[in-house]
């Protein structure tokens, strides 16, 4: 519970939120989130936890790709919403401002990008 509001204090007190803020501060908050409900042990540990989580976001939720947008508002949107979120399966799944994040989000890779 400590670090959601030292994260809540980062996100307000210091300005928009940029990318890679973002990975580091939405893999927190959902891994506190996961402590803080009781279900950490999904992941093994909370350490194996914020790995996952930095990588969902990282390449899913806001993917650094060249014509990729971020959307510093939904950012902070996105991690601010796990604080005081309810402890129920689809909760973080709800959370649609995290898919707002990029306009990149589940998108196809061009043809020129698809592997060979």
């Amino acid at each position: 519970m400590h670090r959601m509001c030292f994260l809540a204090v980062m996100t307000i007190g210091c300005g928009k939120m940029d990318r890679t803020g973002f990975i580091s501060d939405y893999a927190t908050a959902y891994c506190d989130w996961e402590e803080t409900c009781g279900k950490i042990a999904t992941y093994g540990t909370y350490d194996s936890c914020t790995d996952e989580r930095e990588n969902v976001a990282r390449y899913e939720l806001a993917p650094g790709d060249d014509g990729c947008s971020f959307d510093a508002d939904e950012a902070e949107s996105c991690v601010d919403a796990f604080d005081g979120l309810e402890c129920q399966v689809t909760a973080a799944a709800e959370i649609e401002s995290c898919y707002q994040v990029s306009d990149c989000y589940q998108s196809e890779p061009e043809e020129s990008d698809a592997p060979t």
